[in-house]
């Protein structure tokens, strides 16, 4: 069995995102399971969220009727009092007023001066009778305002709540939806598909003879820039990198579907399996290794139309190690042994 060094890349960025939205997962199929879990979750949180909303509107309905029998009550009981207060009050008013038209204006009570007398005796009663039905009918306001107050508090209270219902269960379902969105994304865009891919191309290549060495997530960086197909080259990300007897070979994995093949939204997967190797050439070539690399793109799916010269080998996962196995020796045990452990350094680590 071969040794395996490091994991994949595309399951570590699934992983990662996971953990950012409070949820983890340690292999596709719990991934799976996470999204059904998820869609069970929301489903009973919903129920509950819209049956607690419920259960809150009816006290509040309820309330809003126990202060409507109030109010009615206690206005039947106590305005009748202010009503007849209001009544003497104008009662005065009128008398008052009947007493000012008999004496007249101020002009025709000036003389003799026991008429003057008279006036102003009346006319203050008619102030103080004018004074009094005004408290009168302020206190019967007041009355009406204090006990119908609580009732709109309640009525303003049932109407925000029953407003609010979708936005007060979309907040009890805001932590769920968010988990639940991160696993679909990470399922319908492709991500997960392609981590699947990847630890199947890792299972297949587990099963190469002792002596192979399988490096998975190497993030490899030169000490200086090259100059690769018009472009200057430092660093590469390259899926796979296996070392046995027969060499040194260069794997990236696709799991691309027809459509995406058709949108054309990519890196060319022959320039990127190109680079990675050309990279890995020049950087065991450094140090004197055996540097000879050989190109390999792990896929079941469609890939595009090859649009440069390439000397990548398409095959799919269980084609993987017949091929490397078919090559002949070409570097020693203790070689094989330098080379992964160069290259172990550039694995990356969660």
């Amino acid at each position: 069995m071969a040794q395996l060094v490091g994991r994949s890349g595309a399951f570590a960025e699934v992983r990662r995102k996971l953990e950012r939205c409070g949820l983890a997962a340690g292999s596709v199929g719990e991934v799976i399971a996470l999204r059904e879990n998820l869609t069970q979750r929301r489903a009973i949180a919903e129920t509950d969220a819209g049956a607690e909303h419920d259960v809150l509107e009816r006290y509040y309905s309820d309330a809003v009727d126990q202060w409507v029998a109030y109010v009615r009550r206690v206005t039947r009981e106590g305005a009748p009092e202010f009503e007849v207060r209001i009544e003497d009050s104008r009662a005065a008013v009128a008398r008052s007023l009947a007493e000012a038209n008999r004496v007249g204006s101020l002009l025709n009570n000036l003389l003799p001066l026991r008429r003057l007398g008279e006036w102003i005796q009346i006319y203050r009663s008619l102030a103080n009778a004018r004074h009094r039905q005004r408290f009168r009918e302020q206190e019967l306001r007041e009355f009406r305002e204090v006990t119908a107050a609580p009732l709109r508090q309640w009525r303003a209270r049932l109407i925000r709540h029953r407003e609010d219902r979708e936005s007060s269960i979309c907040e009890r379902l805001r932590i769920v939806d968010s988990q639940l969105g991160c696993v679909v994304g990470l399922m319908d865009g492709g991500e997960l598909g392609g981590a699947a891919a990847e630890l199947e191309v890792i299972e297949k290549l587990s099963a190469l003879p002792n002596g192979w060495v399988v490096l998975s997530d190497v993030q490899l960086v030169a000490e200086r820039w090259f100059y690769y197909n018009e472009q200057h080259l430092k660093s590469a990300q390259i899926d796979h990198v296996v070392v046995g007897p027969g060499g040194v070979w260069i794997i990236e994995t696709k799991n691309w579907s027809g459509a995406f093949v058709k949108r054309g939204d990519f890196f060319d997967p022959y320039e990127q399996v190109g680079r990675a190797s050309f990279l890995c050439h020049r950087v065991l070539k450094e140090v004197d290794l055996p540097s000879k690399t050989r190109q390999v793109i792990a896929t079941r799916t469609r890939l595009p139309a090859k649009t440069g010269k390439s000397f990548a080998k398409v095959l799919p996962p269980e084609g993987l190690c017949g091929y490397l196995t078919w090559f002949g020796a070409e570097i020693e045990p203790a070689e094989i042994s330098q080379i992964a452990t160069l290259l172990a350094k550039y694995v990356a680590r969660d």
